[in-house]
Formats: structure tokens, sequence, C-alpha cells
């Protein structure tokens, strides 16, 4: 990556295709369009070809290579348990079917401020239950997170290395503040917001929320679980692609 605004613009081109051969029921195809709107996801319908071929199944597809297939009823039961429509005692995270396993990034346009602050929520709940490793979080200036310094006192406190980005328009508080700062005037920093965890070197850990400003005040961008758009954003930052 060479910026923020590039990243997200490739994130938000890279979608994929789920398509859906003979299904059984209908009803199904609109739950997963639905389901997959915000999530890069394309929902296709198609007929399965041969006398023999099977039918009630999806396929997922990315640049034209398959991702991986499921069982439709076992995907439209896991939708609809996430949705609250049914309630199943044994279900199990590791069960998931793999076409929604192999889907771990979510693309949003047209955030207020608010709703960046809410879906901040779950990178820095994340980190904390771990309280080891790496934050890294940009809200455009610092004087954004006058109502967040309890929260990224008790984020720091708890194990963390905090790393805050923003433009230094505020008064720093009188107590002493556990965290990083990085007050450098950069454009980069002044258009974005982040909010990007290392999950202390594991993999399955890392989390991201990643956006740019457009010129109507609203963010565009994703929260992802990909391990691999995480790096590539920190190895930016840790270069220096955010200023010192």
């Amino acid at each position: 990556m060479d910026s923020i605004r590039s990243l997200v613009g490739r994130v938000e081109s890279e979608g994929r295709t789920l398509t859906v051969y003979d299904p059984l029921d209908e009803s199904v195809v609109d739950r997963l369009r639905d389901y997959f709107g915000p999530q890069r996801v394309t929902v296709t319908v198609a007929e399965s070809r041969g006398e023999h071929a099977p039918a009630n199944f999806a396929v997922l597809h990315e640049a034209g290579d398959v991702v991986a297939a499921s069982d439709l009823d076992d995907v439209d039961s896991v939708i609809a348990f996430e949705a609250g429509i049914v309630s199943n005692p044994d279900f199990e995270r590791d069960s998931y079917p793999a076409v929604l396993e192999h889907d771990d990034t979510t693309t949003f346009t047209s955030f207020d401020k608010r709703s960046m602050i809410i879906a901040s929520r779950e990178v820095e709940v994340a980190a904390y239950n771990v309280g080891r490793g790496e934050l890294r979080v940009g809200f455009q200036s610092l004087s954004k997170m006058d109502d967040q310094w309890s929260v990224y006192t008790q984020l720091a406190r708890s194990g963390l290395d905090v790393h805050v980005y923003g433009l230094p328009d505020w008064e720093r508080p009188q107590r002493e503040l556990d965290l990083t700062f990085h007050t450098d005037d950069v454009r980069e920093v002044r258009e974005s917001w982040f909010v990007v965890y290392d999950g202390d070197g594991r993999d399955s850990r890392k989390l991201a929320l990643i956006a740019s400003e457009r010129d109507d005040g609203t963010f565009h961008g994703f929260w992802t679980y990909d391990a691999s758009i995480v790096d590539e954003f920190l190895d930016y930052v840790h270069a220096g692609g955010l200023g010192a």
C-alpha cells in the first residue's frame, strides 16, 4: 500500500462472487444478498449441468478461482441463527460453512463519526481482552478523543502498547497518560480513521478498522480479520508512512 485511501479503494474493489446452484428455496437467495451486501460479495444464481449434477449448494469465487463450496441449507441455517431468526444452543463458530469462513472483511460507506466510534469498539474490546500487543489508532485530531481518554488509558494500562495519531488540537490532560502520541501534521492522518490491533503477533487475533473521509464528511472503509491486510497496514506505519 502507498496510502490509507489506496488501501480502502483496493479492498472495496476486490469483491467476490457467491454462485447459488439450483436452490430448493428461492427465498434463500434474497437472504444471502441481504447478508453479503456489505461484505464485497455478489450473489448470483445458476443451474447445475449434467443429469447427476448436485443441487442446492453455493460456491464462492474470487478472480475466477473457487475459494470454497458449501451446502446451501447449512449456509442458510447459520445466517438465520446470526440474524436471530432461529436459536440453536448447539451452534459453534467452528461449524461455519466454508463459504462463510472465507469471508472476513466487511466494507461500509457513509459512516458518520458516531458510527465510526461504535465500529471502533470491536477492535478496542478485542485488544483489551488480550491485554498484550500493539494498538495503533488515528482519529484525525486528538480533540476527537476528548470523550475517549478514560477508555484509552484503560487500554494502555491493560498491558497494550497504544499509539495515538492526530493533530494536537487539544489541551493535554494533567494526569499522566500511558500512551505514545504521534502529532505530526500529516494530511493522511487528517483524512483517515483507523484502529488496528496486531493480535500480539497471532494472526487469529489480528483485527482492524480502516477508513478515509470523503468530501461530504462521511467515512468509507472496512473492518477486517484478514491478517495479511493488518500486517500490510502495520508495515506501512512502521516504515514511516504516517510520519514519526
